[in-house]
């Protein structure tokens, strides 16, 4: 379903990316209702027959993600989301939620005592 919302959603019609992801609908499907996954296929040009299609190989380089979601807390209460690029050492993701509106409304000019970094998950302000 979560395939099939997602393929709703994308609009700009048939192209490359719902056609791979309507066939790889099928291919999941075709185990418990084979019948109509079979004359699906075959009606959207996708071969003859689903149950022999292999499966696609995944692009590792398309996996990678550039920038990473941080939830950000302040003296432990979580106060939003921070992007930050992968790239990021601790000086430039220190740097980044020092100048963050988001953390300066809540520790209201107080003094930030330490900057607790959790790699990939998790930042918290401690004023």
């Amino acid at each position: 379903m979560k395939i099939l919302n997602a393929l709703e959603r994308f609009a700009g019609g048939r192209n490359k990316v719902t056609e791979e992801g309507v066939s790889i609908l099928l291919r999941l499907l075709s185990p418990i209702t084979p019948h109509i996954c079979h004359q699906l296929w075959r009606s959207l040009g996708f071969g003859k027959d689903v149950m022999v299609a292999p499966w696609p190989e995944p692009d590792n380089d398309a996996l990678k993600q550039d920038v990473v979601e941080y939830v950000l807390q302040v003296n432990g209460k979580t106060r939003g989301t921070l992007p930050v690029p992968q790239s990021a050492d601790r000086g430039l993701i220190e740097t980044l939620v020092r100048a963050s509106e988001l953390v300066k409304r809540y520790i209201q000019n107080k003094v930030i005592k330490k900057i607790i970094i959790v790699p990939g998950r998790l930042i918290n302000v401690v004023v």
